[in-house]
């Protein structure tokens, strides 16, 4: 059965539908304004207390505090808005996002629902379990005129979104997680798994390594206890010389190594991840390269890493019983908007400058 139709017991919210652009200097135009358009929608419908906990300053360091583990958290949460604004909560996921990427969201929601309903004890004793217990920040108020961005976070969900007027929305740090990543075969949701290609797309690449390649690309027998590009280590394999360079694939390894890729990116808008697969093509898929340790096959802990001069991506299932995995995809040109920011405070600067060595009478 599709994800789709596996999460309805989580989605009784509106959905609504991105529409069809006519062209690609349209498409782009378009896509940011129905982002800006959503988030209005929503902030306008906060009262003063919710505005009060959900939006931030844009400088505020809270826009940099990304995490993926059970915890507090700043902002406002799913369970704490009424039944409108949940529905322009979504909305503005959908704006963002493609159906498949969408999907994983509610996935992950859907899989903290399961873990109350099996692991009582752990709400009681540590963090409660909770679907609701996810998180809205704003950074700024969404308009075409200043930066601004916003944040959806919870338990193994970390969506980071900055929107520059003029230069485009940055997506990074994109963090999914999955525990269980497949779900048990006693539950009622047996065999679900919503990292299902990030799985199998691994899995099919490295064993269909030729020996030589495999000793390139596994780095080590023994997989890393989670991933290592975590809070503030986005840009850490940047410049990483390790693994196996996609150039020294056969075509048919090109292609599920690409295949891989496009997982990734494409949890975003259509329009906005074929810009980003336009640019890793200019930067060179030949010189992304493929990292694996640990076990070759699923039922022992593994890890696999995709890095390259536009994207850091990484997957790693260690822990319970090789049943909890965690993915993440940063562009290390643009993380939190960086890049984007970079261009608009210069373009913003010698317009200043124009403007004062020219003085209007």
């Amino acid at each position: 059965m599709k994800l789709r139709l596996l999460l309805i017991s989580i989605a009784a919210l509106t959905i609504v539908p991105i529409r069809p652009y006519a062209d690609s200097a349209e498409k782009s135009k378009s896509a940011v304004q129905e982002i800006e358009s959503a988030a209005r929608l929503f902030v306008n419908s906060l009262n003063a207390q919710q505005r009060e906990a959900a939006i931030f300053s844009f400088d505020e360091d809270e826009r940099r505090d990304w995490h993926y583990i059970p915890r507090f958290r700043s902002g406002l949460e799913l369970k704490k808005m009424n039944t409108q604004q949940k529905q322009h909560a979504w909305a503005l996921m959908r704006s963002a996002l493609s159906e498949v990427g969408y999907d994983k969201v509610r996935g992950v929601l859907l899989l903290e629902q399961i873990l109350r309903e099996t692991e009582p004890w752990y709400s009681l004793l540590f963090f409660p379990r909770d679907p609701e217990n996810f998180v809205f920040c704003f950074f700024g108020e969404p308009n075409a005129q200043k930066p601004w961005g916003w944040r959806m976070e919870g338990h193994h969900l970390s969506l980071n979104f900055t929107v520059v007027p003029g230069k485009g929305v940055a997506f990074t740090p994109a963090f999914f997680g999955a525990s269980p990543a497949r779900v048990w075969d006693h539950h009622a949701r047996a065999g679900l798994r919503i990292l299902e290609r990030e799985h199998t797309l691994g899995f099919q690449l490295i064993q269909m390594l030729t020996p030589e390649q495999l000793a390139v690309a596994r780095v080590d027998e023994e997989a890393p206890g989670n991933i290592f590009s975590g809070p503030g280590n986005e840009r850490r394999f940047q410049n990483d010389r390790a693994g196996l360079a996609i150039r020294a694939l056969n075509p048919q390894q090109r292609d599920v190594a690409l295949a891989l890729v496009r997982e990734y990116l494409f949890n975003i808008g259509p329009e906005f991840a074929e810009r980003q697969w336009e640019r890793a093509r200019a930067a060179g898929f030949e010189n992304i390269r493929f990292v694996w340790a640990g076990s070759l096959t699923p039922d022992r802990p593994h890890y696999y890493r995709l890095a390259g001069p536009t994207m850091i991506i990484e997957y790693d299932n260690t822990q319970h019983g090789v049943n909890h995995a965690h993915s993440v995809w940063h562009d290390p040109e643009n993380i939190f908007g960086e890049d984007l920011l970079k261009n608009h405070y210069e373009m913003s600067h010698n317009e200043q400058s124009h403007n004062h060595a020219h003085p209007h009478h």
